[in-house]
């Protein structure tokens, strides 16, 4: 076994630097407006942790990678494609799964730390 790598460990405090900044294609209401800072990910790109926050909005989402999701502040709705519901607040963890379809709704101003994976030649649409 090698040793760990201390550069690979995340510091899970305020983000530094510029956020990534975007609004997804899909939003059917609200602004949605993202941020997200990307405090590791691996030499392959599959893997991914780092810190995002919304404004309020919904959108569609299309799963290609799986995520792992610790919310810190906030509440959402996220509803999959055969209208199952779930309300998520801040304390609360849970997974999306690749391939999940349906809809992700900020309905208070949201913050989450996430951990993404996304297997190389993943044919799932995006």
């Amino acid at each position: 076994m090698s040793p760990l790598d201390v550069a690979a460990l995340i510091p899970f405090g305020p983000a530094l630097g510029d956020p990534l900044v975007w609004t997804p294609a899909e939003v059917l209401s609200g602004g949605a407006s993202q941020r997200a800072w990307v405090l590791y990910e691996d030499p392959t790109r599959q893997f991914a942790a780092g810190l995002w926050e919304c404004d309020e909005g919904l959108w569609t989402v299309r799963y290609t990678e799986c995520e792992f999701v610790q919310m810190l502040a906030g509440r959402i709705r996220i509803v999959d494609a055969a209208q199952n519901v779930r309300e998520v607040v801040a304390g609360e963890s849970f997974v999306i799964p690749v391939g999940f379809r349906g809809t992700w709704e900020v309905l208070e101003p949201a913050r989450k730390y996430f951990v993404t994976f996304e297997a190389r030649g993943n044919a799932r649409e995006s």
